[in-house]
């Protein structure tokens, strides 16, 4: 039997429904490959500044994470390309053992 959804308890005067438009901020390709494979790239979403901020945050994380690894330990990491979490799973692998 399916779940009924419901906002969180704290989320007052929200109700759940689908837009009544067309979204306004990507293509009709766009929307059809979101539909499809969920997700699209939007180019020049983000200026380089913005781009610097995420990079040193997978850094840092790449830092702290291999910092509490010991031999042995398994590190699962869900890396969502969506997210930009593939760049820390892929330098987590390089980290020495």
């Amino acid at each position: 039997m399916p779940r009924e959804r419901a906002p969180h308890p704290w989320n007052t005067g929200f109700e759940w429904g689908l837009p009544d438009r067309a979204p306004a901020a990507i293509t009709a390709k766009q929307r059809a490959q979101f539909d499809r494979d969920g997700f699209f790239v939007l180019q020049g979403a983000f200026d380089a500044d913005e781009l610097s901020e995420v990079e040193a945050a997978c850094d840092e994380a790449v830092e702290l994470v291999a910092g509490g690894v010991a031999p042995g330990d398994v590190v699962l990491v869900k890396a969502s390309r969506a997210a930009g979490l593939e760049r820390l799973a892929l330098a987590l692998t390089e980290v020495p053992a």
